[in-house]
């Protein structure tokens, strides 16, 4: 079985879990079929790091970490003491 192969299964296995647990709403999210806010990004993310859901945790990085990009850029530089 291909890397691939396993990290798919993975995912569904993990979906399974995870998409049993939470609400329609979060699935919808995670699936970009809703809007995510950058809290309900972090929420996710800490729940499926937190239950070790790793392929379900490195799919929502994916799917998501562009709109961080967005986040990070409007927020203003620290100043360097």
């Amino acid at each position: 079985m291909s890397k691939l192969d396993a990290f798919k299964k993975k995912l569904m296995l993990d979906e399974i879990t995870f998409y049993s647990l939470c609400g329609e709403a979060d699935r919808k999210k995670i699936l970009n079929e809703a809007d995510m806010s950058f809290d309900d990004f972090r929420r996710l993310s800490l729940l499926t790091d937190y239950l070790e859901l790793n392929a379900l945790h490195k799919f929502i990085w994916d799917m998501h970490k562009h709109k961080l990009n967005k986040i990070a850029a409007r927020w203003p530089a620290k100043a360097v003491a």
